[in-house]
Parts: structure tokens; C-alpha cells; sequence
């Protein structure tokens, strides 16, 4: 096991290669207080671990995920007593962000991962609430589609008391 004093100086020292990809090993070990062999040794530790790649200290990037699709308001409105056809139906609703591709996104983004999001929403306040939670997450939205002539799509189950479903969608068109 590496002692702590060891982790701390190699940690410091990939700070520095970070702030500046170019720097030179006699300029490390100064600004370290080390020997340049102790920075070489660290620099060969940081190589063969992969957060260095290659001479110039250049660092592994991480590619961002795209994904490519849905996002929408999902509504379940619940019916307060029996579903009666033709007249009116009392319900309790909840409304929530929905579509595959913003709810691969989230979850990708609470993992820590970069994503970027290419959807359709409308410039109405579903959509951009939406992209505003996802943007808070750091999911990158700016190639998202704002549409000022079309709302934000979504989805709507009717349940019956008792929980069973009815469902109807309303599309982009």
C-alpha cells in the first residue's frame, strides 16, 4: 500500500499536469520539493494506472453520452370514484418529467457521467422546466430542439380507483 504522504505528492503532482499538460518533470519536482526520479517514478505510477496517457501527459477524456429521443410530462390521473363514460370524473393528478431518452439522461448524470440530450420540446413551460432539471443535473441540452409553435409532448394514463389503466398519448405532429 502506498503511504499517504506518496498519495498526497502524486496526487499534487497530477493537479499540476492538469493545470498544465506541458510542464516539465525538473519543474514538478521543484514546485513539489521532490527529486525529479520521485517525480518520474510517480509519472511512470499515473501511466500505468491510465490517468496519464502517453509522453506528453496527455489525460483520457471522457466522451460524452448522447441520447437521442423522447421527452415529455407524463400525467396518471386517478379517479376519485367509478369511471363513468360521458360525464365528468373527478380525479387526483401527478405530474412528472418522462420520455426514454431524458430519463436515460438523468440517470446517467446522477452517475456522474457527461451526457448530452438532442430532444423536441415546446417553448411552453413544461418544456422548459424540463430542460431546466436536466441542466441542473449537468446534462448538456443545447442541441435540443425549442419549438415555439408546438407544446411539449405528453403522456397521460387514466386510472380507474382500483388502479387499472386507461391511456391516451398525445404526440408532436
Amino acid at each position: 500500500m502506498t503511504p499517504p504522504k506518496e498519495r498526497s505528492s502524486k496526487e499534487q503532482l497530477l493537479a499540476l499536469v492538469e493545470a498544465n499538460p506541458f510542464i516539465g518533470q525538473q519543474e514538478l519536482a521543484d514546485r513539489l520539493g521532490l527529486s525529479r526520479s520521485a517525480v518520474a517514478g510517480h509519472l511512470g505510477q499515473l501511466t500505468r494506472e491510465g490517468r496519464l496517457l502517453g509522453r506528453a501527459y496527455v489525460l483520457p477524456q471522457r466522451q460524452p453520452i448522447v441520447c437521442i429521443g423522447g421527452t415529455n410530462l407524463d400525467r396518471k390521473l386517478r379517479a376519485v370514484g367509478a369511471l363513468r363514460m360521458g360525464s365528468s370524473n373527478p380525479a387526483r393528478q401527478h405530474e412528472s418529467a418522462g420520455g426514454v431518452a431524458r430519463n436515460i439522461a438523468e440517470n446517467l448524470a446522477r452517475l456522474g457521467l457527461p451526457v448530452h440530450l438532442l430532444t423536441a420540446v415546446g417553448r411552453d413551460a413544461a418544456g422548459q422546466t424540463l430542460l431546466a432539471q436536466l441542466q441542473g443535473l449537468g446534462v448538456d441540452c443545447g442541441g435540443c430542439l425549442q419549438a415555439a409553435d408546438a407544446a411539449t409532448g405528453s403522456y397521460t394514463a387514466v386510472l380507474d380507483p382500483e388502479g387499472s389503466w386507461y391511456s391516451r398519448s398525445r404526440t408532436w405532429n
